[in-house]
């Protein structure tokens, strides 16, 4: 619409110029912390009716040691763990890649650390994780970035999404972790203890029945907003015939 004049080959008209432009996509990444577990995802009665069977899916890894394998991040004990046999750098990052059964609406991600007690060190801790999620055949798409750093003496930390996230496959990245020094040397190995995945639950919320009062006494207001019978459809069990 308007430009300053152009005076480097065009005698000041005002012809526009450019340099460069620059195409900027949106960044979808959300970014939440990593907190040691709390709340609802620390009681037995809401992990017994959200978490998903270890039936449910597959799994596998970019690396294993031979004594540390994949199947032990999902074995439901605190004795064995994944560790990865490839050490994280700049250009390469761990990951674990989970295939379910079926569709499912994942609300949070429960971690089991790994540690030594005596030093109060954790070892290979997720201090940066990129999930990856999709569905169908869709590709695997950056969801979510959780980034923390492990408190002593937590032991079990949270990965809760803003919202419920559906999909069917799952990646985890490693970006970034501490060193891990049980077996690795205190190279920059992922280790895992148990991942839990928790479903959301939707659960009956209790109304109390009252007699009609206020604004639903008023026949102007159920003028406007009652549906007419005419864009209904409707069924029942067996009736009397006269009570239809």
């Amino acid at each position: 619409i308007d430009v300053t004049p152009e005076g480097s080959v065009s005698n000041n008209q005002l012809c526009p110029l450019v340099t460069n432009l620059f195409f900027i996509q949106k960044d979808n990444l959300q970014e939440v912390k990593i907190i040691p577990a709390e709340s609802k995802y620390t009681t037995a009665e809401h992990l017994a009716e959200s978490k998903i069977s270890n039936t449910q899916f597959t799994y596998s890894a970019s690396s294993q040691r031979n004594d540390r394998q994949i199947a032990n991040a999902f074995d439901d004990r605190i004795d064995t763990f994944w560790i990865a046999s490839n050490p994280n750098t700049a250009t390469y990052h761990n990951y674990i890649d989970v295939n379910f059964k079926s569709t499912v609406t994942l609300e949070a991600i429960l971690y089991d650390s790994g540690y030594s007690s005596g030093a109060q060190v954790f070892h290979g801790f997720p201090l940066k994780l990129k999930i990856h999620t999709a569905i169908g055949s869709e590709s695997l798409k950056p969801h979510t970035l959780f980034t923390g750093n492990p408190t002593w003496p937590d032991k079990k930390y949270q990965f809760v999404f803003p919202e419920p996230v559906t999909c069917d496959k799952i990646r985890f990245e490693f970006i970034d972790v501490t060193p891990e020094g049980s077996v690795s040397n205190d190279q920059l190995c992922p280790l895992v203890t148990n991942l839990y995945f928790l479903k959301k639950v939707n659960k009956l919320k209790n109304a109390t029945m009252n007699p009609t009062s206020d604004k639903y006494l008023n026949s102007d207001y159920l003028s406007a907003v009652k549906i007419p019978s005419s864009s209904l459809s409707y069924a029942s069990t067996a009736s009397k015939s006269e009570y239809q």
